[in-house]
């Protein structure tokens, strides 16, 4: 996670988050695996309150 610096109200800032392929891993009771598709990627305050939502595809 990355935080921001102190944004004035209405203020925004880029951020950038790099997220493993590793994290995209599943467990097929063996061994983790990372299959190809798209992902779905979700960010917001909490899991009931989603504000952005990206796609990355795993060639």
């Amino acid at each position: 996670f990355e935080k921001t610096k102190l944004l004035e109200p209405g203020e925004t800032q880029k951020m950038e988050i790099r997220i493993p392929v590793s994290s995209l891993a599943s467990f097929n009771g063996n061994y983790w695996i990372v299959e190809k598709g798209e992902y779905e990627i979700r960010v917001g305050a909490s899991s009931r309150d989603i504000r952005l939502i990206g796609k990355y595809v795993l060639d």
